[in-house]
């Protein structure tokens, strides 16, 4: 699954895939991920995108589920269980994606934080 190893901001995450597709490289060096080339770079493009996509349907049909509004343990749950290959010691890592996601859906308006929960719990809007 490839995911950014730090705050996932999504908009410029899509963006750096759209900016590393464009720029027709044999070869990818990542500091998180092997050497790739050639088609493994465009194979890492779209699972990137994949990913997003993935993170949104997960995370969204986390609030059909829990009208009241789900928390972030709630979330990385959901979303760990569905990237499916990920060592359950490892799943807190999600947080920060996770986070970024919540970030970005609040910043489009689909998602406020319900007022004085503890801990903080997202709803739809």
């Amino acid at each position: 699954m490839s995911i950014p190893a730090t705050y996932f901001y999504v908009d410029i995450y899509l963006s750096t895939l759209r900016y590393i597709e464009s720029l027709d490289l044999e070869v990818l060096h990542s500091g998180h991920w092997p050497t790739m080339r050639g088609e493994e770079i465009r194979d890492f493009i779209a699972e990137s995108r994949q990913t997003v996509e993935l993170f949104d349907r997960v995370i969204l049909g986390s609030f059909v589920k829990a009208p009241g509004g789900v928390t972030m343990k709630e979330l990385i749950d959901a979303v760990s269980n569905a990237v499916g290959d990920w060592p359950k010691e490892t799943w807190h890592l999600a947080m920060f994606p996770v986070k970024g996601h919540m970030d970005w859906l609040e910043e489009q308006g689909k998602v406020r934080v319900v007022a004085g929960s503890s801990p903080v719990r997202w709803q739809l809007v």
